[in-house]
């Protein structure tokens, strides 16, 4: 007999009054099979719901919000719009109708975005930002479960990502100017409202961004420092490191 099941296919530490009797009734199906694997054993997710398939995997990606008071003002958005910004594309400073690609931020976007498309993968952003008084050491504050959903600023910025994309994307990236907003994201940074701006007073002067939404921000029990890149949305050993809860 399986060391997690009772004699009733129950498991020993999941079973209560709470359980259904639907539920019951599948985990008894599930205990007479004869092929099953550990990683088969059934599971209760946050909300008390019973899934017969593997725990889906943790990736943990680090959320830059940049290290200024603009940076600090994009950070305190996040958390109240449950959104989080990448910019992608910026203004040339000497041509006002030409982007150029911030280095390595299309490439680490299109890297997370792929991650949106395995169902056993959980993707989480966990949230970075050192002013306020949180400093190094505590910068890393709070993370949010990516619910698929990335909203552009510009149509032709969800075109040029969806060429690189397999076609089921074109549900996860959407052109969404009520969310985005036509000249910057309502009420974040205005860094770029500067009269020296190359695109002062004329339209998307944020250049060319998105914004991930995530289910909820959940705030960490304990704060930890970054990952160490400057970048915005990137994944290394570091922040394999980052703490679940």
């Amino acid at each position: 007999m399986n060391k997690f099941l009772s004699e009733n296919g129950l498991r020993e530490d999941q079973v209560s009054e709470m359980i259904s009797p639907d539920q019951s009734e599948m985990m008894k199906e599930w205990a007479s099979t004869e092929e099953k694997t550990m990683d088969d054993e059934p599971w209760w997710d946050e909300e008390g719901d019973l899934h017969f398939m593997k725990e889906p995997i943790v990736r943990k990606w680090h959320g830059g919000t940049g290290g200024d008071k603009n940076g600090s003002k994009n950070y305190n958005r996040c958390l109240k719009t449950k959104l989080y910004p990448v910019g992608w594309k910026r203004w040339n400073k000497e041509n006002p109708d030409k982007e150029d690609s911030r280095k390595g931020c299309k490439s680490h976007l299109l890297r997370f975005i792929e991650s949106l498309g395995d169902s056993n993968l959980e993707n989480r952003i966990y949230l970075h930002n050192t002013m306020d008084g949180r400093g190094i050491n505590e910068s890393v504050t709070h993370y949010g479960k990516a619910t698929g959903k990335v909203y552009c600023n510009v149509d032709d910025s969800v075109k040029e990502l969806l060429k690189d994309l397999p076609e089921s994307f074109s549900e996860n990236v959407i052109y969404s100017p009520s969310i985005c907003g036509y000249n910057q994201p309502p009420g974040w940074s205005v860094n770029c409202h500067k009269v020296d701006s190359p695109r002062y007073g004329l339209p998307y002067k944020w250049g060319t961004f998105c914004l991930i939404e995530v289910e909820e921000w959940v705030k960490l029990k304990k704060p930890v420092s970054g990952a160490g890149s400057r970048d915005t949305i990137y994944r290394n050993s570091k922040t394999e490191g980052y703490p679940e809860n």
